[in-house]
């Protein structure tokens, strides 16, 4: 009898000990704000006010207009180091020439002759940002008048998001 009730009491304890490490260690912080479905969500009772910073990624879906005039002719295009041929989504065939600046540091679209500023994320950094982090760092301006794909951007030297051109 005293031995059935010693396993019990060792089973009860075992659930504890489970439940207690499942809450504390792997539940994350039990005070603070988290980013869920894009919007931030308060989670218990946290001392910081709400963050400012974007909530996770920010993806647009955008079609990327440059400040430069439109060549409308293959031969012109490559006639100044162009790419000529339909981009992204869009199916008309386009100029895509390369920028000026094309590798240079930026702090902001502003700097940049395709008016945007790169950068890469560590996987520190994109947990820092998804967490409401704000992300201080500069980019570098792209090769090309016209980008496609998701990137990282740079807006005022912090980091804005993730935006998706096609």
């Amino acid at each position: 009898m005293k031995k059935t009730i010693l396993i019990i009491i060792f089973v009860l304890f075992i659930i504890i000990a489970v439940a207690a490490f499942l809450r504390f260690v792997i539940g994350g912080p039990e005070d603070d704000w988290i980013c869920e479905s894009g919007q931030w969500v308060k989670h218990g009772n946290p001392s910081a006010s709400k963050p400012t910073t974007g909530c996770g990624t920010t993806t647009t879906n955008v079609n990327q207009n440059t400040n430069t005039a439109k060549i409308d002719e293959q031969e012109t295009c490559e006639a100044q180091d162009g790419r000529w041929g339909s981009i992204g989504l869009f199916p008309a065939e386009v100029c895509n020439l390369p920028t000026t600046d094309g590798g240079q540091e930026c702090s902001d679209a502003t700097d940049c002759q395709a008016n945007l500023c790169l950068t890469e994320l560590t996987i520190e950094e994109m947990e820092q940002f998804t967490n409401g982090k704000t992300i201080k760092k500069t980019g570098q301006c792209p090769s090309w008048q016209i980008t496609i794909g998701c990137v990282d951007t740079v807006e005022d030297g912090q980091v804005l998001g993730t935006t998706c051109f096609d």
